[in-house]
């Protein structure tokens, strides 16, 4: 019983070190928030949001799309005009246009 102790121990630190390695490697989401209001629905064209902040952010490429997810609303992300701007297609993945207050959470890197 002893050994199997010992045993199960061992594995458990191997798994917690093999784990925070992967973890290293993936990043977490990114959180920001908006910079002003999106008040207007689009009409499937690009739309430019304002945000506080887009470091660690990338805009979709033909390999990876990448998107940014605000209250309930996923939208696909084209450009980053600005250090503080995004150009986005709203309303993407089934998703609802809505309208977005001034501070509403904003997060990007969700898989």
């Amino acid at each position: 019983m002893k050994l199997f102790k010992s045993f199960a121990s061992v594995v458990a630190i191997l798994v917690m070190s093999v784990a925070s390695a992967f973890a290293a490697d993936v990043p977490g989401p990114v959180r920001t928030t908006l910079a002003a209001a999106i008040a207007t629905i689009a009409s499937g064209q690009p739309s430019t949001i304002t945000l506080t902040a887009t470091t660690g952010m990338t805009a979709s490429t033909t390999q990876q799309q990448t998107f940014l997810l605000i209250d309930t609303e996923l939208m696909r992300i084209v450009s980053f005009p600005t250090t503080t701007s995004a150009q986005v297609i709203r309303g993407v993945a089934a998703t609802r246009q809505s309208a977005h207050l001034n501070g509403a959470e904003v997060i990007y890197g969700l898989t």
